[in-house]
């Protein structure tokens, strides 16, 4: 009777731990599943994609995209830093630790890639979640750098065309008819003394 209660708890035991082990095993699979899945996300998305473990360490990467951005191939966390200026490491580093703590997180920044040419970056950390336990971070880099120039030359433009405007004291402005929409220049407003943030439309 003795004897089979002892190979009854031992059966317990050894039952339990089974589970443990099986529970452990199916968790590591979770994770390596979730992983794979996000690096063939990484593989196949048209903008670079960075996978980054908790400790910030990269899982996986498309260095082709890499090369093309950065003019060299990324194999370490340091091979980023090489691009960012201290303020960037810094801001990028508190923005990776709000993103462990599950809140995905967006910023721009400016960088030199190896020939020294500028860009600019949008950069998103999302958090890679399993059980509800945050496993590392997807980081996606947009190359921003068209957008950005072409914003910067659309407003040095409409300066000079505001200071062209002033000299020879005339204004402009243009109607847009699907949108019913006025749109006036700086100095349009400073001739007839109206104040730019008031709406102006053609009735008045």
């Amino acid at each position: 009777m003795r004897n089979n209660r002892k190979i009854d708890k031992l059966t317990q035991i050894f039952t339990k731990k089974e589970r443990i082990s099986n529970t452990s095993l199916q968790q590591n699979h979770s994770i390596n599943e979730l992983l794979n899945y996000y690096s063939s996300l990484a593989m196949y998305h048209p903008d670079l994609i960075v996978i980054f473990s908790k400790d910030a360490e990269i899982v996986t990467l498309d260095n082709k995209k890499a090369s093309s951005l950065f003019g060299t191939a990324i194999n370490h966390k340091n091979n980023l830093k090489d691009f960012l200026s201290e303020q960037n490491y810094v801001l990028l580093s508190s923005i990776f630790i709000k993103t462990m703590n599950g809140k995905s997180e967006k910023c721009s920044i400016e960088v030199k890639n190896r020939n020294g040419k500028g860009m600019f970056l949008a950069l998103t950390f999302i958090p890679i979640i399993n059980n509800e336990e945050v496993e590392g971070v997807y980081l996606i880099v947009t190359d921003i750098t068209d957008k950005v120039r072409l914003k910067q030359q659309l407003t040095l433009n409409e300066r000079h065309l505001n200071y062209a405007q002033q000299i020879a004291s005339l204004g402009s402005w243009e109607y847009q008819i699907e949108e019913d929409k006025l749109f006036c220049s700086e100095n349009f407003y400073n001739i007839f003394g109206v104040d730019s943030d008031n709406f102006i439309c053609l009735d008045n």
